[in-house]
């Protein structure tokens, strides 16, 4: 694993703002977004160089990691599948079409309340044809702090 620069966020803790893996790389932006308020609507985006992947996890993680979606990609099809019922009906998600190589998607999460301040961040499943194995690559992620 390879970082290609260090951030860190709210000075709590720092971290790689992108991941490489052998060829493949991870990527998620923005690393926080502060301030926002309750009902109001953030947006994070993540990227994979992958050329094939299975799926994407969204997580969320300071609390125990726990499953917010999950993207399931089939031959070309993507297809959601909202994990955490307090998010059912308040996530969106639209393609990244500035990616040239690989993935990318915008998860939009409307309605924001309170308790979804927390660190999310992006798994990608893939599924390596050559070493006959399955593996993840998980992004830094981006910290979300919803206030009154």
């Amino acid at each position: 694993m390879e970082a290609r620069w260090l951030s860190c966020v709210l000075g709590l803790f720092c971290m790689t703002a992108e991941v490489t893996l052998s060829n493949w790389a991870v990527s998620q932006h923005p690393l926080s977004i502060t301030r926002m308020k309750v009902n109001s609507t953030a947006e994070i985006t993540c990227s994979t160089t992958l050329s094939d992947p299975m799926g994407v996890y969204l997580y969320r993680g300071f609390h125990g990691n726990r499953d917010v979606v999950y993207l399931s990609m089939d031959n070309g099809q993507v297809t959601k599948d909202t994990k955490a019922p307090e998010f059912t009906g308040r996530i969106h998600i639209a393609p990244d079409e500035q990616i040239k190589e690989g993935y990318g998607f915008t998860f939009q999460l409307s309605l924001l309340k309170l308790e979804d301040t927390d660190w999310y961040y992006c798994s990608w499943e893939y599924f390596n044809s050559d070493k006959m194995e399955g593996g993840r690559l998980s992004s830094n992620g981006t910290v979300i702090i919803v206030r009154v």
